[in-house]
């Protein structure tokens, strides 16, 4: 099930610079798999706001995190680089690259995306009325 927040996707123009080494590498279980995503926690983290920046397919969560940057173009916000597993598409049919389902319903990747918000609820302190995505 969906989280129920408000999204507002973000157009941004991508900045290819060096990635910090702020980022946090967190695992977790999501669906019986181990999944992976970089955070960046800024150091006032009281209601701090939320972006999550998604790679495209064939893409990981180091490649998020160094073309969108937010941990030094907006330091204040929690960012979040989720990243996807080997996915079955059009273009990939033998599903060898990282990306994201688009299964409607019991989508594993929508299960991931809540599971995430959970840990940053438990873990860190969000402002979920200003939760922002972004990505390919």
């Amino acid at each position: 099930m969906l989280t129920s927040i408000a999204l507002a996707s973000v157009a941004l123009v991508p900045q290819f610079r060096g990635q910090s080494a702020q980022l946090e590498t967190v695992k977790i279980q999501s669906g019986g798999i181990e999944r992976m995503f970089l955070i960046h926690t800024p150091a006032s983290t009281k209601s701090a706001p939320v972006v999550f920046a998604f790679h495209g397919h064939g893409g990981n969560a180091r490649y998020s995190a160094r073309k969108f940057n937010f941990d030094k173009t907006w330091p204040e916000a929690i960012s979040v680089h989720m990243e996807g597993i080997p996915t079955k598409t059009k273009n990939d049919p033998a599903g060898t690259r990282n990306g994201w389902d688009n299964a409607l319903g019991k989508s594993r990747d929508l299960a991931f995306f809540d599971a995430v918000v959970d840990w940053l609820k438990q873990n860190r302190e969000p402002d979920m009325k200003n939760v922002f995505v972004c990505g390919h």
